[in-house]
This record gives structure tokens, C-alpha cells and sequence, in this order.
């Protein structure tokens, strides 16, 4: 399926899967979005935010995209363009009619936000004041303009257990190599410091795994390593389940 195939598909769910709130947007007078056309929606429809995190989206439009982050603690649609009501309504989403610098600088420190469990968004907003703004305020944040992509650090959904687990998944099936004296250790690559050339290094598998809970975006990417080479996505681990499940194998 190519790209416009695939958008006009996502275009057609959306549709049949919220009818009553495409009602709403499409009721705004200067609506410019379209059946086959509803905004951006390809640079939301992939992302993988764990659901204790808060979206922000920056120039929201009338957020349609909100729907791919129900499942999320939060969803702010910030944006003083489009009146609020007529945005996407969902049941976690939260909406500022302002500016991407007022909302920053004067609305955010009265709402307590944690923001190592936000992530941000800034989609097609031509103002690089506003997006500088938001690529300094938050730890994970993706910007994109033109369908380029400025800035883009993903926030992690992996836990420790999990990170093991998948570089272990992907060592089993030579997606990385094992240190072939010991199992125990990994090789990976390390650019140059001013102490060590860059390299291949043998490290300690449980200490690649503790680097990789922070690293979002190297998360991202070997899950989808895994996908694109297994065949089918990785389903995470519950550490207290495979317990539970080594302790009945056992008695057995």
C-alpha cells in the first residue's frame, strides 16, 4: 500500500470510528480539512507514548490527532487559531487558546507538570521562536516543519526488564552479536571519546540494558529492528509473570 493509499485509509477510520466528533470539527465555518484530508495526522498515527505521559501539541489545529493518545494520562491541544469548540473532543483532552510562548512561559508552571512524563509536540508551526521554545523546555520532544523533522527525542516505553529481555530477543537471533566468549556481554559500537577510539566494544548486556531504559529513541529503533526482521511486534514482559511462570515449570 503506498502513502496516499495508506493516509486515505487512516483518513476513512477515523471517519467511521468518531462520526459524532467529525461532525463537530467539520461544523467550523473556516474548517479547511476534508474527508480524504484530515491535517497531519500520518506524523501522529505511529507514535508509541506510554499512557502515564501528558501530550502537548503545539499548534494543534482542531486535533484531530487527539484520538491516537486516548489511551494517554493527558492530552493538551494548544493552538490560537481554531476556536475550542471546535476541536476533536475526547475525554482526557485539555485545550488553551494561546500562544506556544504564553502557554510555556505563563500557563505551564500552574500546572505542576512532571516534565519527565511529557511529551511534546510541535507540528508544522513556521514560528522557529515557538519551536526553540519548546525544543529547550522539554526533555522529549519532536518538532517537525515541511516534513522535516528538526528535532525528535522519543520518550522511553521500555522498562529494564523489558530492554533486557529485547537485547536479548535480538542476540538470540543475530539482529546483534553476543561476545562469543561470553554471553554475558554484547558488542556494541562506540564513537570516539578522548579517551577510547571509536569501536566495537564487549560490554555487560545488564549495563547496555540500564543504558537503553533513558534512551527513547534507540528504544524505537530496536523495537522496530525486531519487528521489520521477527515478523511480528514485541509484546512486553512482565517480570512477576515470567516469575510466576518459571516457578509453575519448575514444579512441574
Amino acid at each position: 500500500m503506498n502513502y496516499k493509499m495508506k493516509y486515505e485509509a487512516e483518513c476513512k477510520r477515523i471517519l467511521q470510528t468518531y462520526p459524532e466528533q467529525m461532525k463537530k470539527v467539520f461544523s467550523y465555518p473556516d474548517c479547511e480539512l476534508e474527508s480524504d484530508f484530515l491535517g497531519f495526522v500520518d506524523e501522529y498515527a505511529e507514535e508509541q507514548i506510554p499512557e502515564d505521559f501528558t501530550v502537548i501539541d503545539f499548534g494543534c489545529n482542531q486535533a484531530v490527532q487527539s484520538c491516537y493518545f486516548e489511551h494517554c494520562k493527558k492530552y493538551i491541544g494548544v493552538d490560537c487559531a481554531v476556536p475550542i469548540e471546535y476541536r476533536f473532543p475526547t475525554q482526557n483532552a485539555e485545550y488553551y487558546n494561546t500562544t506556544i510562548q504564553n502557554f510555556i512561559k505563563k500557563i505551564m508552571p500552574t500546572m505542576q507538570l512532571d516534565l519527565n512524563k511529557v511529551y511534546a509536540i510541535c507540528s508544522y508551526v513556521p514560528d522557529e521562536e515557538a519551536q526553540k521554545l519548546v525544543a529547550d523546555t522539554f526533555p522529549y520532544a519532536k518538532i517537525v516543519y515541511c516534513h522535516e523533522k528538526i528535532m525528535n527525542r522519543k520518550p522511553p516505553v521500555l522498562n529494564f526488564y523489558n530492554c533486557l529481555y529485547l537485547l536479548g530477543e535480538l542476540a538470540d537471533h543475530n539482529l546483534i552479536k553476543y561476545d562469543p566468549n561470553d554471553h554475558d556481554r554484547v558488542l556494541v559500537y562506540r564513537e570516539a571519546t578522548k579517551d577510547n577510539p571509536a569501536g566495537w566494544y564487549s560490554e555487560n548486556i545488564h549495563t547496555i540494558a540500564q543504558e537503553l531504559v533513558n534512551d527513547g529513541n534507540n528504544q524505537i529503533f530496536l523495537l522496530e529492528v525486531y519487528e521489520d526482521q521477527l515478523g511480528h511486534p514485541y509484546t512486553q514482559r512482565s517480570y512477576k509473570a515470567d516469575l510466576y511462570d518459571k516457578e509453575d515449570y519448575e514444579r512441574d
